[in-house]
């Protein structure tokens, strides 16, 4: 698989940066279509809560991820 854009959710944005920082370091994370072209968009774990809110804001992020790449 080489998707256009990987979600990627994680506890915090601090998490999230870790991973990405180890992942440069990977050379199968390094070379998907996504990372290359930046598309790597976060997501707070607690977007996954099922909530309408939680619905909401997960929709938001991934709308602003896509349109912003």
């Amino acid at each position: 698989m080489d998707p256009d854009y990987i979600l990627l959710h994680a506890d915090s944005k601090a998490a999230y940066d870790q991973f990405t920082q180890w992942g440069t370091q990977q050379s199968v994370w390094s070379n998907l279509k996504a990372v290359k072209n930046g598309h790597i968009i976060y997501l707070n774990m607690s977007v996954w809560s099922g909530s309408p809110r939680a619905i909401e804001l997960a929709a938001k992020n991934i709308v602003a991820g896509v349109v912003g790449n």
